[in-house]
């Protein structure tokens, strides 16, 4: 009986994630048509009487892209923070309770199992966009830039660790959820 009211809980909060995701997607392609009209406008703005004239050239707005795409996964890593810090109220008032609801260790297990899944795709979409802006520095290097591609490749190490941790940040949860002794969880970022 658990077991299908967790599963129930479980299937509840991705499609609650799910939605969020979908949200965080339609504006992400709601920025990408404006960015995409915008670099084919020509504005002219008056600024200290001078006449000045911007526009997005492709390398920018694909820069604007990339950059909308960095505001959602900071939007998702916001959201698994918060589902952290709600399991931790959950395991403190599983404290108070001297350990005798399995209901909030059951719903705070599950909170901290989707905060993982969350920060897993933050890290595989943060790799990407390393990925993305190695290319475009290796691009610019062989145009004839002058500087170091060095700081593009920590980064790219970087967010491959970042991944790594992540995976093991879900067997973590992952066994934590199925070892169910009624304890709050510590130790995740």
């Amino acid at each position: 009986m658990i077991l299908i009211w967790s599963f129930s809980i479980i299937t509840s909060r991705l499609e609650q994630i799910k939605n969020i995701l979908n949200n965080i997607e339609y504006e992400y392609r709601q920025r990408v048509v404006i960015m995409g009209k915008k670099s084919f406008k020509y504005k002219k703005r008056k600024r200290d009487k001078q006449e000045k004239s911007t526009y997005y050239n492709d390398k920018e707005s694909e820069k604007l892209q990339l950059l909308a795409v960095q505001q959602s996964v900071i939007i998702l890593n916001i959201y698994g923070q918060v589902l952290l810090y709600k399991a931790a109220l959950l395991g403190v008032e599983l404290v108070e309770t001297h350990f005798t609801n399995n209901e909030l260790q059951i719903e705070a297990d599950t909170l901290v199992k989707q905060a993982v899944y969350i920060f897993l795709i933050t890290g595989l979409l943060s790799a990407q966009l390393a990925m993305i802006n190695y290319n475009l520095a290796y691009e610019d290097i062989n145009n004839g830039a002058d500087y170091s591609i060095q700081p593009n490749i920590d980064l790219i190490t970087a967010n491959v660790l970042n991944v790594t941790a992540a995976i093991y940040y879900i067997k973590a949860a992952n066994g934590l959820y199925d070892r169910d002794n009624l304890q709050p969880i510590f130790g995740f970022r």
